[in-house]
């Protein structure tokens, strides 16, 4: 549940972004924040694929069944 929850908030912020915004033309501010957001997430992953740093984590998405890495901690240095 506190996976779901966080991914619909991640989900929900363009949209909360464009909503809040006093610029007329809403689907230009939607397509720039929604290509903001997908070229951080690109960038993101390729930082993990080139330090290996996903291959702490065997059952994604999350980590040993809990939603916050941090807090699997433990086991992950097992």
């Amino acid at each position: 549940p506190q996976l779901a929850l966080t991914g619909c908030a991640v989900a929900l912020l363009p949209l909360l972004i464009v909503w809040r915004s006093k610029e007329p033309n809403k689907q230009r501010k939607l397509l720039a924040v929604t290509l903001a957001l997908t070229f951080e997430l690109i960038m993101f992953g390729a930082f993990t694929r080139l330090t290996d740093s996903g291959l702490g984590c065997p059952d994604w998405p999350g980590c040993y069944g809990q939603a916050n890495p941090l807090q699997s901690h433990a086991d992950i240095k097992a």
